[in-house]
């Protein structure tokens, strides 16, 4: 079952500066499309569907998926729009989205998740670096990762240059960095802290 990260403020601040930025979108000469498949549902449909973790939810993450992946390899300059390597964490962010505005199409509020990580994007393919801490596990891409060890040593928490390991160092910086800002204390680069880091700065 899918739970909402505590990321639900952050992530309404961060569509508002996705609005600044935006991703170019095609449509009619009326600006209409067709929407098809789990995103012509609206929100409280997938917010029922995560809740109950019924059936539907596989159509919805393999909405998420394809949609995700048709906008990776249709943006230049992109490997991946999203830095999470699961579905999961980007599934929680569109949950988090909907619960706002439950009547809205699901496919409104997708793009509005990936419009509101395009700060976190990955330009280029690079490794997968599998972290552990304590019961928890994260995965993100060496690329990813170097970024959030960028942001913590431009705020003074990390002294090392940012290498794209996770180490002791990067563990304790990302602990004082979410203390600090009142976030699970979980000393990993999670959706909650990767959001307050790169795309609330």
């Amino acid at each position: 079952m899918l739970r909402p990260h505590r990321s639900a403020k952050l992530l309404a601040l961060a569509l508002l500066l996705a609005n600044s930025v935006g991703i170019a979108s095609a449509a009619d000469r009326a600006g209409e499309y067709s929407v098809r498949g789990a995103g012509a549902q609206r929100c409280e449909a997938y917010v029922l569907a995560v809740n109950e973790n019924r059936p539907e939810l596989g159509a919805y993450i393999g909405y998420i998926d394809g949609h995700l992946t048709a906008t990776s390899r249709l943006t230049t300059g992109v490997f991946d729009v999203s830095p999470f390597i699961l579905p999961g964490p980007f599934a929680a962010i569109v949950a988090n989205i909907c619960r706002q505005a439950p009547s809205q199409l699901f496919e409104v509020a997708v793009r509005g998740g990936i419009e509101a990580l395009v700060r976190v994007r990955v330009a280029a393919a690079s490794p997968i670096v599998e972290m552990t801490v304590d019961d928890n596990r994260m995965s993100l891409r060496v690329e990813t990762l170097r970024a959030v060890q960028a942001r913590l040593r431009a705020l003074n928490l990390l002294r090392e240059q940012p290498d794209g390991r996770f180490g002791a160092s990067t563990q304790e910086a990302l602990r004082r960095y979410q203390t600090a800002n009142r976030l699970p204390v979980t000393g990993l680069p999670d959706p909650d802290t990767i959001i307050a880091l790169l795309v609330r700065q």
